[in-house]
């Protein structure tokens, strides 16, 4: 028997907004669905998320390297046997998308919507090398036989690399999340989802990695949130407050409220301009890339550290 939820601060958000998880860790689906009854509709990552389900499950790291292995062999490529190989990187860059495949296929298998797996934030001022990346992280998932239609591709918000997911929509029918900025605060969360419902823009406004209580209770109404385990177990755990009221944020607002409608699809000039007199969004946009980058180039440690302890490599 689950425990009962009905009068929590979950229950009442679940009815306005779609509740997805911000893990890739399977046991905390599981633990969710056995202990609450919640199955939640998508999974969310990014390389901070993507390097702790590595460092708990390295199991994920060896089966990459097996595939990565098999790919080199059926392509006559070389395998590097120490970390000087001049063929090294690229082939723990591989390994990287093979386990970003496999963790969020094994992910996939616990909720009922769709996984989302992050680009490179250190390829986000350019076109060419964001749109090639995600069809990479998606051509790794359908070798594994993850259908596109599964996979959400998050792309770290630059005028450049939106331009790429503008590409991937038209051409390659990718779904795409543009990840604006980390930790922005509940008026800007506000301020973006009253725009796209003001002028109409068919676009799911998700609000990631939800850090506090009364920022979800503001936020209650945002199409979709994703929450960490830690603050889920509070939310399915907290009654209802009594002197707020559900949703905060209402489905439709008027170009008054909202503002005029602004594009800066051919004016990449026009939008850091716009861009670089906010401060705020210019130190967090900093902050994320940098962070995602710090952590990428932790996973790529990891994985030489596990190779090596595994006598798959040398150092």
């Amino acid at each position: 028997m689950t425990k009962d939820i009905t009068n929590t601060v979950y229950a009442e958000l679940a009815k306005h907004s779609t509740v997805s998880l911000d893990t890739l860790d399977e046991e905390d689906s599981t633990f969710f669905k056995n202990y609450y009854g919640v199955e939640f509709v998508n999974a969310t990552s990014n390389q901070a998320i993507c390097y702790g389900n590595w460092v708990k499950h390295p199991q994920v790291i060896l089966e990459a390297y097996k595939l990565t292995q098999a790919k080199y062999n059926s392509l006559e490529k070389s395998i590097p046997t120490t970390s000087s190989d001049l063929n090294y990187k690229q082939f723990i860059d591989h390994i990287i998308l093979y386990a970003i495949a496999i963790s969020g296929k094994n992910q996939l298998q616990h909720i009922k919507g769709k996984v989302m797996s992050q680009t490179r934030p250190s390829l986000s001022y350019d076109i060419d090398a964001t749109y090639q990346y995600a069809k990479d992280i998606i051509a790794a998932y359908e070798e594994l036989g993850v259908s596109r239609d599964n996979v959400i591709i998050k792309i770290p918000v630059t005028w450049e690399s939106m331009a790429a997911a503008k590409k991937l929509r038209e051409k390659d029918n990718f779904y795409r999340l543009g990840n604006i900025l980390e930790s922005f605060g509940y008026q800007n969360t506000e301020a973006i989802h009253k725009y796209y419902k003001a002028h109409g823009i068919k676009t799911t406004v998700l609000i990631a990695a939800m850090i506090g209580l009364d920022t979800m209770l503001y936020c209650s109404g945002v199409d979709e949130m994703t929450i960490s385990p830690l603050m889920m177990n509070k939310i399915l755990n907290t009654p209802i407050p009594k002197d707020f009221e559900f949703p905060h944020l209402k489905q439709q607002y008027t170009i008054e409220e909202a503002g005029p409608k602004l594009t800066f699809i051919d004016d990449k000039e026009g939008y850091y301009k716009a861009f670089n007199k906010n401060e705020t969004a210019v130190e967090r946009l900093k902050f994320a890339n940098d962070t995602f980058e710090s952590l990428d180039g932790k996973s790529m440690t990891l994985i030489k550290n596990t190779l090596i302890e595994y006598n798959l490599i040398k150092h």
